[in-house]
């Protein structure tokens, strides 16, 4: 168990998912699955656990919490705890960092790309064009660099998941 809960915010189709699938099999992370009242966007979905309202209803101890097209998401102290990295948004980094008072310290790394970009992630991996142009819409505002500790520039996703592994070994083996 290591001392650091990383954060990794971003908007829609940066990469955040596919660079911590990596990080997780690559360096023996941890990562909360949060919970969600959305449907998966496909059967072999990972990062959330899905629930009905009512089951999200009767969660405790919420340190993440955020909600995103009539949908809910939210994670708890213990799986903080249990966990080393977690997928989230600038909302729910807010609602974090007030609600979490465990003793890991909190690290928030942004991963950032160009619009088109990440147009072109969402439109591959299936995302419908409203969806799509919904999401960029939203993003333009709702998220900015000035909450993150780090921020990388996803050009390239390999070179991108290199820096990200080496900041949070950086964090893990010299900071703690």
């Amino acid at each position: 168990m290591n001392n650091y809960i990383f954060l990794i915010v971003g908007p829609s189709g940066s990469g955040k998912s596919t660079i911590v699938e990596q990080l997780v099999e690559t360096m023996n992370l941890k990562q909360i699955e949060s919970y969600t009242t959305r449907k998966p966007r496909s059967r072999y979905e990972k990062g959330h656990i899905f629930v009905t309202d009512k089951e999200f209803d009767n969660l405790t101890d919420l340190v993440g919490y955020t909600e995103f097209c009539g949908h809910r998401y939210a994670a708890t102290a213990a799986q903080v705890e249990e966990n080393d990295i977690y997928v989230i948004d600038p909302t729910g980094v807010a609602f974090f960092k007030e609600h979490y008072h465990g003793t890991k310290k909190v690290k928030v790394l942004g991963i950032w790309a160009t619009e088109p970009a990440r147009k072109k992630r969402m439109f591959l991996r299936g995302d419908p064009e409203d969806a799509i142009v919904k999401r960029l819409e939203n993003d333009r505002t709702a998220f900015s660099t000035d909450i993150c500790d780090i921020v990388f520039y996803n050009k390239n996703l390999q070179e991108t998941r290199e820096a990200v592994a080496q900041c949070i070994s950086w964090y893990l083996f010299t900071k703690n």
